[in-house]
């Protein structure tokens, strides 16, 4: 069994993508039935572990029952229903569940930047290299300034970006069962959230392991080092589950709309009703200036001490 992505289309009628319960095996002789067609595509940067393959179907007929119809379907007479007229709601109700998946992402590459991290970090605490003042042995590497400024705030980024990670698991848990509902804005925003963090992420863990195998020279491009194939591994979560940059196009989109509302109609509940709020205590520390550095700190206290009250 597979489950199939296909548009659905009724009397000419385009009424988006729906997902669909296909057989494609015989279970007998587990050859696949007439009209299917599969094949492997072959061999890729990374992740070999992954079969990745293609599926085709000519002239291929399933039951009419096998259509997965919770949000939209065709009734028994032949017609087109859904929960949601909007087809672009209707299409972000079906891809709620798939914030998962970049949720996953969010977070599990992490491991694998902590991973070429440790090698880096090891690599120049122990690599040996130009004579030092006063000294028999060369210098550690991991004691040149520069070394200790291009790694250290790698380390840093890389617990935050693990912590953004496990908070948006955490959000996408707490919030599953209000993702099919559909009057649950809750969809939109984690979209949005779990978009634009994936594509930073992603491109952070990245860049990183890129900056380790710099980091170790000569050594770095060694097989033995490991980091190619991390490199090469973590390469494809830029693009699956969604092109960064086109995720980071949806995420602005929900955040300009949102903006909007707030400023028209203020939403406690809102992700970016602090917009609002913010610009409060801008003004308020602003107007304040000309009273001197005391009367900002105070007006700062006041600001945090309000702000950690409200969230």
């Amino acid at each position: 069994m597979a489950v199939i992505w296909a548009q659905l289309v009724i009397n000419g009628q385009k009424n988006g993508v729906h997902p669909f319960v296909v057989p494609i095996r015989d279970r007998t002789t587990m050859k696949t039935y007439p009209g299917v067609f599969i094949g492997d595509c072959g061999s890729k940067f990374g992740n070999h572990g992954i079969d990745n393959g293609f599926i085709g179907f000519k002239n291929y007929k399933i039951p009419f029952d096998n259509i997965l119809d919770r949000v939209s379907g065709v009734d028994a007479n032949g017609n087109f229903r859904a929960i949601e007229n909007n087809l672009d709601k209707r299409h972000g109700l079906y891809m709620g569940p798939l914030s998962l998946g970049r949720s996953f992402i969010t977070m599990n590459p992490v491991g694998s930047t902590f991973n070429a991290l440790n090698i880096a970090l090891k690599y120049s605490c122990v690599r040996r290299q130009f004579e030092a003042p006063n000294k028999k042995e060369e210098t550690l590497i991991i004691d040149y300034p520069l070394i200790r400024f291009r790694l250290m705030p790698l380390i840093a980024q890389a617990f935050i970006f693990y912590n953004v990670g496990s908070e948006i698991m955490k959000k996408y848990d707490h919030n599953s069962k209000e993702l099919l509902k559909e009057k649950s804005k809750l969809v939109l925003e984690l979209h949005s959230i779990s978009a634009a963090a994936k594509a930073r992420v992603s491109w952070f863990c990245l860049d990183t392991i890129g900056q380790c195998r710099h980091l170790l020279g000569g050594h770095g491009y060694s097989s033995y080092s490991r980091l190619g194939r991390l490199y090469f591994d973590h390469d494809v979560n830029t693009t699956w589950e969604g092109d960064n940059n086109m995720l980071l196009f949806q995420s602005s989109k929900y955040v300009l709309k949102e903006m909007h509302r707030c400023r028209q109609k203020p939403n406690p509940y809102s992700i970016l009703n602090f917009v609002n709020e913010v610009r409060l205590y801008l003004s308020r520390t602003l107007s304040c200036l000309k009273h001197g550095p005391s009367k900002v700190f105070l007006i700062f206290k006041t600001t945090r001490k309000s702000m950690s009250e409200d969230y």
